[in-house]
């Protein structure tokens, strides 16, 4: 096994991350929020949030209004028993999302139709308590290759790691016979991943055992979900709670990221032929109460990074991607109490990354907006505001003219810092701020927005 230490800290000014995230508080009312995951659930073009509130019992979206700045809670189901997750997939092939949850101490894996507008209907089992025990954790994906989503999930009292086949719109058949196993004996089973790690062109799953202290990936040997063979990729994690994969060598091939609680450790398994085996790379050994990973790019430069919610740090952190494996890690918040989940999306559609977070101590649900210069830059043409300042250069005061009334002026450094902001104004005063060039985002009464330089003297 490889061992190598990546702490670096980047200051570059092309992505000083120190300075790029803003962040936006959904609620802090989702009682011990234990997960967090978006999708458009109302058809609307918006990314909402979907949330798990573990000690709550509770399963809830939250409407994007269109600027993301505020968020309407609906509730989808208080039917449930602590709640680890929460899940988004178009289970019933209509073309909406639909949303789905493991409810570990009353045993069952449910899912609910969405009728496109974000309406749900009562909830479907996809398994209950005769066929499973403790249920933590599930992932989505055509496991059998008939065109239909199936579920797999982790549960941690009978140890097993299964797959449920969907029939069809969403039909999984006997809820207490149709269990399908993957692999049992695996001592307190939470963690599941659908990807191809063997490059065959079906799902294999990759998971986690928390009491077991391993990383496995299980290879779906006929391509249909009815042999398995059960691969050891690390034995020695201490207290394995999440897997993730991307390629993050850039190599063809798909590897894994894992995070352990119980040793703080992140970990990266190289996928040394595109076949399997795996050699594992320690990135990190300081990450306190790792609990969570995320692969994604979240700093646009075509390569994976992924990011970790690390619970006893109170942070949420992104480990960017050298482009070769080699990664820098960096917070993008302290400002969370015991954070067990992390996501990604384009929330305010920059067309940037922007990252998401639940907490349990706070109870909190919050997203980061993605504030580096490229994706304060990147707004859609088609809501670009026809908009101009002047003067600039300025000592002072500018003034911005626009044909729409405006309803916010923000100011941005090149790093993405915001400095200023004012509503209901046409001007702003740059007199206290340094010389050099600034960003001038405004926002109309419609909810468009628009981007122009200018340059403090």
């Amino acid at each position: 096994m490889k061992t190598k230490l990546f702490l670096l800290f980047m200051t570059s000014v092309c992505f000083n991350i120190n300075a790029q995230w803003l962040e936006h508080i959904i609620s802090t009312e989702v009682f011990e929020a234990g997960s967090v995951f978006t999708a458009d659930i109302n058809g609307d073009g918006d990314m909402d949030v979907l949330s798990a509130a573990t000690g709550g019992n509770s399963i809830d979206w939250w409407e994007n209004d269109g600027t993301s700045e505020n968020f309407e809670q609906h509730n989808i189901s208080t039917n449930v028993d602590r709640p680890y997750q929460v899940f988004a997939a178009d289970i019933n092939g209509d073309g909406d999302m639909d949303v789905l949850y493991p409810s570990r101490d009353d045993d069952k894996l449910v899912w609910h139709e969405n009728d496109g507008d974000g309406n749900f209907g009562p909830q479907q089992l996809i398994t209950a308590q005769a066929n499973t025990d403790g249920p933590r954790f599930l992932d989505v994906a055509d496991i059998d290759g008939d065109g239909w989503d199936d579920v797999i999930s982790a549960s941690a009292f009978d140890h097993k790691f299964v797959w449920y086949k969907n029939l069809g719109k969403g039909d999984f058949g006997d809820i207490n016979t149709n269990q399908r196993i993957i692999s049992e004996d695996e001592n307190q089973a939470i963690s599941v991943h659908a990807v191809d790690i063997d490059g065959d062109g079906d799902f294999d799953v990759a998971a986690a055992s928390y009491v077991g202290d391993e990383i496995t990936w299980h290879e779906n040997t006929d391509g249909a979900g009815n042999s398995w063979t059960r691969h050891v990729v690390e034995s020695n994690r201490d207290g394995a709670a999440s897997v993730s994969s991307g390629d993050f060598d850039e190599d063809g091939d798909m590897d894994l990221v894992s995070a352990s609680q119980f040793d703080n450790t992140i970990a990266w398994h190289e996928n040394t032929d595109g076949a399997g085996p795996f050699d594992t790379d320690i990135i990190d050994v300081q990450a306190g109460g790792a609990v969570f990973v995320y692969a994604i790019d979240i700093d646009g430069d075509k390569d994976m990074d992924f990011l970790a919610a690390l619970l006893l740090d109170s942070e949420i952190v992104a480990y960017v991607n050298k482009g070769d494996g080699e990664f820098t890690r960096h917070i993008i918040t302290s400002n969370v109490d015991f954070p067990v989940s992390v996501h990604a999306e384009d929330i305010d559609g920059y067309e940037c990354i922007d990252v998401l977070s639940a907490s349990v101590l706070d109870n909190t649900i919050a997203w980061y907006e993605n504030m580096y210069e490229k994706c304060i830059l990147s707004v859609n043409e088609n809501i670009l505001v026809d908009f101009s300042v002047y003067p600039s250069p300025t000592s002072g005061v500018i003034t911005v003219q626009s044909k729409t009334a405006i309803s916010q002026i923000e100011v941005y450094t090149v790093f993405g810092q915001l400095i200023l902001s004012n509503s209901n104004k046409n001007d702003m005063d740059l007199s206290n701020v340094s010389q050099g060039i600034y960003f001038i985002k405004i926002k109309d009464i419609n909810g468009d927005f628009g981007i122009q330089k200018v340059v403090k003297k």
